[in-house]
């Protein structure tokens, strides 16, 4: 009898135990929502208004990037489009007094590009290719005989440069002032770029990073990993003045590189130093090729 009275009572005991264990628990749970409820919804209500607006804040950011990379490509082009007529005027006049009017419209927009660069992106210092040129007192020498039709050029002495840009009137300005020594032959697209620089193989490539159906820095890798075109100089064009663009573009292997506007001067001098270098090598290699052992 007494055994039996010890285990109900043990056994009472024991629910007691757990009813008490889990009303504790359970008053323990309500008592947390209670007070730490609210301050929880509370936090993920903040979280998530964070990152709508963190969301919403980067929206604006990738508008405005794209609203400044339109502007800036727009506006250097049109001031390209200004400036290489007035060099290519510079270059072919003697006459003072118009070299004076000439300078001065130069260096005016110069000028304006400067602002420009202040105001757009005051943090981008000038790069090399902006600051307003010293004027030749004679022109330089002739370059280029342009041949704006397609397909390829007819077979002549001249060497062959390949010019990929798809902005028609920044084209003709670039190959107008080239008149007189080199043949230069016009695409639209990286695509048709490569075929012809594959098929013809030119003396030398004038690229703009930003044509379509195949990019500058597309366009430039692949010459640089062909053997076909691999020993082609590459001169990459571009209208925004990124120091991270001119290192990817040199990384790819371009020979040189060029934010727009630029001193058009320097620009021919550059071309045709690389086409004299490549007029050595050639010369080079046959006098040792078919020099008599």
């Amino acid at each position: 009898m007494a055994d039996e009275l010890t285990d109900l009572f043990s056994s009472q005991a024991l629910e007691w135990l757990t009813n008490l264990t889990l009303g504790v628990l359970l008053g323990g749970l309500l008592f947390g929502l209670f007070i730490y409820g609210p301050k929880w919804f509370r936090a993920q209500k903040l979280a998530r208004l964070a990152a709508r607006q963190a969301k919403q804040q980067q929206t604006i950011h990738d508008l405005k990037v794209s609203i400044f990379h339109g502007l800036t490509m727009e506006f250097r082009t049109t001031l390209t489009l200004i400036l290489l007529p007035i060099q290519h005027m510079l270059m072919e006049t003697q006459e003072a007094k118009n070299r004076h009017r000439l300078a001065t419209i130069e260096k005016n927009a110069y000028r304006l590009l400067s602002l420009f660069n202040q105001q757009m992106d005051p943090n981008n210092p000038d790069d090399r290719f902006l600051k307003t040129p010293d004027l030749l007192e004679k022109p330089p020498v002739d370059l280029i005989r342009f041949h704006p039709e397609k397909p390829a050029p007819l077979p002549n002495a001249q060497p062959l440069i390949l010019l990929v840009e798809n902005n028609p009137e920044l084209a003709d300005s670039i190959a107008s002032g080239f008149t007189g020594k080199y043949t230069v032959l016009q695409v639209t697209n990286g695509l048709e770029g490569w075929e012809q620089a594959t098929g013809l193989i030119p003396d030398l490539i004038i690229g703009d990073i930003e044509i379509p159906d195949m990019d500058g820095f597309t366009l430039c890798r692949k010459l640089k990993e062909d053997q076909r075109t691999q020993h082609i100089p590459v001169v990459l064009l571009t209208t925004t003045p990124s120091t991270e663009n001119r290192i990817k573009g040199l990384a790819l292997g371009a020979d040189d590189y060029f934010s727009q506007p630029y001193n058009f001067t320097e620009f021919q001098l550059r071309i045709q130093n690389l086409m004299d270098h490549q007029r050595r090598l050639r010369e080079w290699m046959q006098a040792t090729i078919f020099r008599p052992f």
